[in-house]
């Protein structure tokens, strides 16, 4: 049996890169000799999914062991096929053979592995081009050069081939011919035909109806999508308004909706909802396979497009054909058709001409067919020589055991793995050991420190005279009888009462109020907050690509003129505002104040104005996403040597932004900061998607998390991830440290919570377990919470919602004031991912103020001093019950100074200092 390994951008949901391996593995067994047995292995981004479908061996792309190990017991290894040589997303050549590997360094492993195993190689119907650099030229022509045969699929590649150096007739050199692309081969059957008649009259689109399909996706090089997609949809507008009989179905082909730019059916609802003819045109959203797409561009009578295996489906199918060439192989391959009359070169075309030509491919679409129909044969020839070429490398080929110097070869490229590995875990050793003996020392300062107000203790008492004290006392008793007989005492009391029980209390509280904050700050924060810039009319695209190169430009130069450490780009979910107690923003803050410049990279909705450009804070620059990520390239003006980029959300936009930075020598740091796919899978984050983060992971130089579960989630793909945990700030909730003093001391016991109330997270149902409980064990508590987003709670806690005080949301530093009447403080969580790896900054608080906390749902938050972790309602009321019988222990003192940002970032830039921790 000969085994053949396929690598290609595989797995990812795209139904070109599907159809490809599907025309390759297809046609290889079909033209294998009688007498030869064929078994694949697949490199794949979803090895399950595609070993299903195929019915072959798959591996993932980043498993570089099983990768080694596979190649080993590989006959030939294919490349291929699609546009995969390229240097668009940068070049990186000390990534071959890892798992940090892109593009030409991850597609130019396998002919290394290839040469390394003395095993035949065949690049396969690639497309080549466009290059950036003199370095992926080089390198694509060494990986061209390690292959016995090589394809491609149109000239345009074998030009760009020829560009890098490679001598394309050299008799002892590969052979390189051009063939078309393997999808030629792809031929639907009858089963494949009535499953999507059966699919478009399950959703109501009419038999018999001439229908018209459109493929769109996500594309902004050159032209914006906002600019484009209206123009390509008032000219189908206009196209179905002069056929009223004609319905258009919209067929994406990828639809993953992580991101824009990886789901079609986004782009293709939009146009519709541009279309306004709801009657007759028919939205898919649900992924596709290959087989199913072929055979509906077939049902269609005129399709219109932007991707290439569009026009090669529909000249398998023989459907007349619009293209829009969004990119050079686009009008390559309808050249090669023959029909490059009928393809638009622009993205933004007239109107009227857009129609025009398509109302020609329409009233001519029965020329168009036969046209396609003649080419057909010959291409799928020419595709189908792919394959013989493959399987004659096979048969020229007998394995051979591998001799010594290839064994040492893989064995050394996986002890690498190892050693790396083993270094990763050595240093989480010595994270660990320092740990302890930090513990170690503030132990001992807490027992020094204790000592210290014992003796203080003893010193006073020693002090006091008990005579003294009562001779004072029935002094002051004396004093105060006399004024309570007074006419002014008892008008006063008249007054109070008469101020705090009748509506003149308002007006009092409301004085009170701007005395205290401010009335002139409170009308200018919301007279700001109101404030929205409008856009000047008939600006367009390019003036505001230009305006926001000129504002990132302005920071840079302000950047370069500062004497600084170095600079750090920091993504935020938040506009900064230096008072909301984010951790994002107190890094900035302690960045600035260190010495450090700070590009601090703000989420907008809608338009920059919503996180206006400016300099925030002495050295921190706030730039709003969108123009970050229109500008970022030109930040290698920068002229320090120390830059970082820290990522705070797995963002997909923020992936490439990475990739390009780290090419110009940014350092990338992934700052783990919640669990973003349990986030996802409750409704929020709606934007996650794993492998994006995992990509993140792999490519980043450090990694820190603020908690041990996330650490020990992503384990599996790196050993390096220090803790960093969240801190406080006193001056956000002001100087009331420890000011919680009641300890249990009324028969009501008064427990507390801030923060959100969302049913997400916030155990509604525990907290009644809680009031059941306590009735039974006869415990007289009542809850105050502060926050909000809860939900119906009188329907779920019935008659015990008497038993729970809601305060609505409070500023901050007014916590102290509901906190000092509270006797514990509680965080219920839901048990599940979302909670068990979170980290939240109000624990901190609770222990700043005071008081002892049960947390439900949290475990990694046991080790916190005055923190203990219940499990169900009767262990949290058995902790009350043991709380208030030893309310002493609870006053013991606390060392918050490890809890502080402070502290947290120092260790935080120690990481970032020491080379050691450094992976990548």
């Amino acid at each position: 049996m000969a085994t053949i390994m396929i690598g290609g951008y595989y797995g990812a949901g795209n139904v070109g890169d599907e159809a490809i391996l599907a025309s390759i593995v297809k046609e290889l067994r079909l033209q294998r000799p009688n007498n030869l047995d064929i078994s694949f292995i697949v490199l794949s981004w979803d090895p399950e999914k595609t070993s299903k479908e195929l019915d072959v061996e798959s591996i993932h792309w980043k498993d570089m062991d099983a990768l080694v190990d596979s190649a080993s017991r590989a006959d030939l290894i294919i490349v291929g096929g699609g546009g995969i040589f390229h240097d668009y997303w940068g070049i990186d050549p000390e990534t071959y053979l890892r798992r940090s590997s892109w593009d030409i360094t991850a597609f130019g492993s396998l002919p290394i592995l290839a040469k390394l195993l003395d095993i035949p190689c065949m690049i396969y119907a690639v497309g080549v081009g466009p290059f950036q650099s003199d370095l992926a030229k080089y390198h694509t022509r060494l990986a061209f050069e390690r292959c016995q045969v090589a394809t491609v699929r149109d000239n345009e590649s074998l030009e760009y081939l020829i560009q890098t150096g490679l001598n394309i007739n050299d008799p002892n050199g590969p052979i390189i011919k051009v063939l078309p692309d393997p999808t030629f081969t792809l031929r639907t059957s009858s089963e494949d035909s009535s499953k999507v008649i059966d699919y478009l009259r399950q959703h109501n689109i009419p038999d018999e109806v001439p229908i018209l399909g459109v493929v769109l996706h996500y594309w902004d090089l050159g032209s914006p999508l906002d600019v484009w997609l209206p123009i390509i949809s008032k000219g189908i507008q206009a196209f179905l308004k002069q056929n009223e009989d004609i319905h258009c179905v919209t067929i994406p082909f990828q639809v993953n909706p992580v991101t824009p730019f990886t789901n079609d059916a986004l782009v293709l609802n939009e146009m519709a909802n541009l279309i306004n003819l709801p009657e007759r045109i028919h939205t898919i959203e649900e992924p596709l396979s290959p087989m199913f797409v072929q055979s509906l561009i077939e049902q269609c009578d005129i399709v219109v497009g932007m991707r290439l295996h569009l026009a090669i489906m529909a000249l398998n199918s023989g459907t007349p054909v619009v293209a829009i060439a969004s990119r050079p192989k686009v009008l390559s391959a309808m050249k090669l058709l023959g029909i490059d009359e009928y393809c638009v070169n622009t993205m933004t075309p007239e109107p009227d001409a857009f129609v025009g030509i398509v109302q020609k491919a329409w009233e001519h679409r029965e020329v168009i067919r036969k046209k396609l129909l003649t080419q057909s044969e010959e291409l799928r020839t020419g595709a189908k020589e792919n394959a013989k070429l493959a399987l004659r490398l096979i048969s020229n080929y007998e394995r051979e055991d591998l001799n010594f110097q290839q064994t040492f070869a893989i064995e050394q490229i996986k002890k690498l793995n190892r050693i790396e590995s083993d270094l990763q875990s050595k240093n989480q050793d010595l994270h660990s050991q320092l740990a302890v003996m930090l513990e170690e020392k503030t132990n001992i300062k807490n027992t020094l420190q204790n000592r210290v107000w014992e003796l203080q203790s003893q010193l006073t008492n020693q002090l006091e005279e008990k005579q003294d004290l009562q001779n004072l006392l029935s002094a002051a008793r004396e004093e105060i009888n006399a004024i309570k007989n007074t006419r002014v005492w008892k008008l006063g009391q008249k007054y109070y009462q008469f101020r705090d029980t009748t509506a003149l209390k308002y007006p009092y509280r409301f004085v009170k109020t701007i005395r205290k904050e401010g009335l002139r700050a409170a009308l200018r924060k919301s007279t700001d907050h109101f404030k929205t810039p409008s856009k000047e009319d008939g600006i367009n695209e390019k003036q505001i690509n230009v305006e926001f190169q000129h504002k990132t430009q302005s920071i840079i130069n302000e950047l370069n003129g500062r004497l600084l450490k170095g600079v750090f780009i920091l993504t935020s979910a938040f506009e900064f505002d230096e008072f909301y107690n984010q951790r994002v923003i107190n890094l900035s803050k302690y960045l600035a104040k260190n010495g450090w410049g700070v590009i601090y990279v703000a989420w907008v909705w809608h338009h920059e104005s919503e996180a206006p450009t400016k300099e925030v804070k002495k050295n921190i620059f706030q730039i709003p996403m969108n123009i970050f990520l229109e500008s970022y390239p030109i930040l290698k003006d920068l002229k320090y040597e120390e830059k970082y980029f820290v990522l705070e959300f797995p963002h997909p936009d923020f992936l490439m932004t990475a990739l390009k930075l780290k090419n110009q020598q940014f350092k990338l740091v992934y700052d783990i900061i919640d669990e973003w796919e349990a986030f996802h899978d409750v409704g929020q984050a709606i934007w996650y998607e794993k492998s994006y983060e995992e990509s993140i992971i792999i490519n980043a130089n450090y990694l820190t998390a603020v908690s041990k579960p996330l650490i020990d989630k992503f384990s599996y793909l790196r050993k390096d991830i220090q803790l960093v945990p969240n801190g406080f700030d006193p001056s956000f909730i002001g100087d009331y440290k420890t000011v919680a003093q009641r300890n249990f001391s009324e028969s009501i016991i008064n427990i507390g919570y801030f923060g959100h109330l969302t049913p997400a997270w916030f155990d509604w149902n525990f907290l009644k377990e809680i009031l059941v409980c306590a009735t039974e064990k006869d415990l007289n508590l009542r809850f105050h919470l502060i926050g909000y987003g809860e939900p119906n709670i009188n329907k779920i806690l019935g008659k015990h919602y008497k038993n729970v005080v809601f305060h609505g949301r409070i500023h901050p530093g007014d916590l102290h004031k509901f906190v000092k009447d509270w006797d514990c403080a509680m965080i219920p969580f839901k048990f599940g991912e979302l909670s068990k790896a979170v980290d939240p900054i109000k624990i901190y608080e609770y222990i700043y103020f005071g008081l002892p906390v049960l947390v439900k749902g949290i475990n990694h938050l046991q080790t916190l001093p005055n923190v203990y972790v219940c499990r169900n309602a009767s262990e949290f009321s058995d902790q009350i019950t043991h709380l208030r019988d030893n309310r002493e222990k609870i006053k013991q003192p606390i060392d918050m100074d490890q809890f502080l940002w402070e502290s947290r970032f120092k260790f935080f830039i120690e990481i970032l200092e020491d080379e050691s921790w450094m992976s990548l």
